[in-house]
């Protein structure tokens, strides 16, 4: 959390002189939006973990279903980590690819700005919807809805990416060099 809190501030308060935040390297932007994704999910894993520490060494009953507690409550703050977790190894990877894609088809990256929007709507979505991972659960009509819809949504700004990475690579010269032929596959 502190290594998250360290690079949010010092890509907002140690760009290179004259650089305004529309003109940070698309991989910034990703690394920016995964720090905060950190300093965002990791303070909930750290309190899941101490209390599952005084649920097994103290005998309280946070997660267990003596005294009218809920099993469930555990499996809830596991996904509210767990869920941005994914996205927290993914949102570097795609900078990765917005650079390799720039850098090895001797194009600017085509959709800059939307690439940086679609970064940061990734980064919010990404807190929103643990919940699509159990259905089953009997959280109602309502709450299933409301994280189905925004599973589908999700794919709006993925998409944008992957569009914006094609049309990179239209009419420029590809050089098949390593980390391209790393890089188109997984697009």
């Amino acid at each position: 959390m502190l290594s998250g809190i360290n690079l949010v501030c010092t890509i907002i308060k140690m760009r290179a002189p004259g650089m305004k935040m529309m003109q940070m390297p698309v991989f910034t932007w990703t690394a920016l939006c995964t720090n905060v994704l950190i300093i965002a999910a990791f303070p909930v894993l750290t309190a899941v973990m101490v209390l599952l520490s005084l649920d097994r060494y103290v005998g309280t009953n946070f997660f267990t279903n003596d005294f009218g507690d809920n099993p469930m409550m555990y499996v809830n703050l596991i996904w509210i980590w767990g869920h941005p977790e994914v996205y927290i190894l993914i949102l570097p990877i795609f900078g990765v690819f917005s650079e390799v894609t720039s850098t090895f088809c001797g194009k600017r990256l085509f959709g800059y700005t939307s690439m940086v929007y679609a970064t940061i709507v990734i980064t919010i979505l990404s807190y929103l919807f643990w919940l699509h991972h159990f259905f089953t659960m009997g959280s109602g009509a309502s709450v299933n809805s409301f994280f189905g819809i925004t599973t589908m949504i999700i794919s709006i700004p993925t998409g944008a990416k992957m569009f914006n990475w094609l049309f990179t690579m239209y009419k420029g010269r590809i050089r098949y060099e390593m980390p391209m032929i790393w890089t188109v596959p997984s697009c």
